[in-house]
């Protein structure tokens, strides 16, 4: 298990509530396609990174992000 926390980067900034963070891949540090607010609270969500194609089961919590798991994503071909 993996502890993140996007408070640190965000208590420079004077409206946390207001604004979105990114959410960035434990791995790869690439951005995702999620973005969180102060407020968000996500239990066993399955986040994907593009960059280096896992899947990672997090929770998010004021800010802080919790890695379960990780998960290489099986490719299926379109035929």
């Amino acid at each position: 298990m993996l502890r993140i926390d996007l408070y640190f980067f965000a208590q420079k900034r004077r409206n946390i509530m207001l604004e979105k963070y990114w959410i960035k891949c434990p791995i790869c540090n690439g951005k995702t396609r999620v973005q969180v607010f102060y407020n968000t609270v996500l239990r066993n969500f399955p986040l994907f990174c593009p960059k280096c194609k896992l899947t990672h089961i997090v929770d998010v919590e004021k800010l802080e992000i919790i890695i379960k798991n990780s998960e290489k994503q099986k490719r299926k071909d379109i035929k």
